[in-house]
């Protein structure tokens, strides 16, 4: 899971505890103050990280010349070797 994910799950069950906290009036502004700091701090961070990428787009492939044609038989495609298990 990317970091951006968790900051966004993590945002989440802050501001779910936020509510919870602030429906119990004063008892609870301990919760509400620290709630409130890491709500600044995952903010803070998540303006750090930048935008979220998305993972599901693959990147080009990169190009490959080769100055000795004999070569091209020893070109290998990353995407496409098998799994198995190694001695």
């Amino acid at each position: 899971m990317p970091s951006s994910n968790y900051v966004t799950v993590l945002l989440g069950i802050f501001t779910a505890l936020y509510g919870l906290s602030s429906a119990s009036g004063s008892a609870m502004q301990g919760m509400d103050d620290a709630v409130a700091i890491q709500q600044e701090q995952i903010q803070r961070m998540h303006d750090f990280l930048g935008p979220i990428s998305d993972p599901g787009t693959p990147k080009p492939p990169p190009t490959i010349t080769f100055n000795n044609p004999a070569a091209k038989k020893f070109f290998v495609d990353g995407t496409k070797i098998p799994e198995g298990e190694l001695d």
